[in-house]
Formats: C-alpha cells, structure tokens, sequence
C-alpha cells in the first residue's frame, strides 16, 4: 500500500504540510478570539512589541525609538499586562498571529 502524500497541494500550486496548515489554522482562531485585546494596544506598544518579537533588547529598542530603557520597560510591563504575557515565546505567539514578524 502506498504512503498517503504528508503534503496537501492546493490549488494555486503551493505545497503545505499537514502540521503547518494546522499551525496557521491555530493562530488565524488566536488572533480572532483576541483581536480586541490587540487593539486595545498603543501604536508604540504594538511597535515595541514587533521590536520585541524581532529579538531586540531593552536596550536596542530604545536606541531604535530614541526613549530610555526605562520607557521601553515601561511599554513592555504595559503589554504583557494587557495581553497577560509571560514570556518571550508567548510574546512571539502574538507577533505571529497578528503579522508582526
């Protein structure tokens, strides 16, 4: 018996796995259930959290966006506040749900 393809191919002739189509299809439900609360974020804060997801430090971003640390560390508190993130991998969840990176 023939193994069944682990690629689904549609029709506009990409291919896509199984497991990356389930991954897009979990993150299209992440960001539908919290598109509000992604709104609810500054203009800064979703700038900072781009910077964040990029793999910048406190320091670099406020280099980059010509604040102090402090501030940076400021938005970033605000942020994994209102999206009640715990870590950098969760942060890049968001990111990747709302086509940040």
């Amino acid at each position: 018996m023939q193994q069944p393809d682990p690629f689904i191919s549609p029709t506009d002739g990409l291919e896509v796995s199984p497991n990356s189509l389930w991954r897009i299809l979990e993150l299209q439900t992440f960001a539908r259930e919290n598109r509000r609360r992604f709104a609810s974020l500054s203009e800064r804060e979703v700038e900072i959290l781009t910077l964040i997801c990029q793999g910048l430090t406190n320091e670099e971003i406020a280099s980059k966006i010509f604040r102090s640390v402090n501030t940076v560390r400021t938005h970033r508190n605000n942020i994994w506040r209102q999206l009640e993130i715990k870590s950098v991998v969760e942060a890049l969840r968001w990111g990747q749900a709302f086509d940040l990176v």
